[in-house]
């Protein structure tokens, strides 16, 4: 079947961390800083147009402002279609992973201000022990890997790090989730069987780490990638030659 056309924009957020040790300045967040300067762009098909949601600020490298951040931007953007978080890895130049998984538990790194996760979130039966992307990952990085100008080698990960990194990951699918759950209509989608809706939800949520370096160059191709990322999404996921949105994003489930 094929999806529905859009009726409004495909919204799109995106963040990156700030300094933290001996990192000065996050290659992460310029990197989302270069990709915003693009606005929006329209799918292959003209179907839907991205609308890009860019947080304007490094987010600090500390679990409590991810905290806090997550929940206004859920607050302030019930309408979201797809997050997309990045962060930097100890990675080779021109070498990408989107990370597949998130866990809950066992953060033992302090952030920026010496502390740890609140213990108990951690502690909670409510929270799923793990939680993982609805994007099919695989197919994802195929067509990123076959389009991109650019060589460059993009994986996907099963370790996200338990740092700071992780912890929005799996703060921001399961916020996502809650999301869905609350909403008695799924986003960017006219027609939509309930009983689909209640069997499972997706979780649009992205993780992509990339290296360190500050180099123009290395910016300039982080956000070619991470802009490649999205429109690749945008065609698996949003465009008239794709299945149902929901159908394609219920690919992820609980671990």
């Amino acid at each position: 079947m094929p999806s529905i056309p859009t009726r409004r924009p495909i919204k799109i957020l995106l963040t990156g961390f700030g300094p933290f040790r001996n990192h000065e300045k996050n290659a992460s967040f310029e990197i989302v800083k270069r990709a915003s300067e693009s606005g929006g762009f329209d799918s292959e098909d003209g179907n839907s147009a991205v609308e890009l949601v860019v947080h304007p600020e490094p987010v600090r490298v500390s679990y409590r402002t991810v905290d806090e951040l997550l929940s206004r931007l859920y607050q302030t953007h019930p309408d979201l279609d797809l997050v997309i978080h990045t962060g930097i890895a100890q990675l080779p130049r021109a070498e990408f992973l989107l990370e597949k998984i998130a866990h809950r538990e066992h953060y033992k790194s302090p952030d920026v201000d010496g502390l740890l996760p609140d213990p108990s979130l951690s502690d909670s039966e409510t929270r799923p022990g793990s939680l993982s992307s609805s994007v099919m990952l695989d197919q994802l990085v195929e067509r990123v890997q076959d389009q991109i100008s650019q060589p460059i080698n993009l994986k996907v990960s099963e370790n996200a790090g338990r740092f700071l990194c992780e912890y929005i990951y799996y703060s921001s699918l399961l916020r996502f989730e809650n999301l869905t759950n609350s909403n008695p209509e799924p986003p960017s989608t006219s027609v939509f069987k309930k009983e689909e809706a209640d069997r499972a939800r997706p979780r649009p949520v992205l993780f992509l780490h990339v290296p360190p370096f500050l180099d123009q160059a290395d910016i300039t191709l982080g956000s070619h990638v991470l802009l490649d990322i999205i429109h690749q999404v945008q065609a698996l996921h949003f465009s008239s030659s794709s299945d149902n949105l929901y159908k394609k994003f219920l690919g992820s489930s609980y671990d």
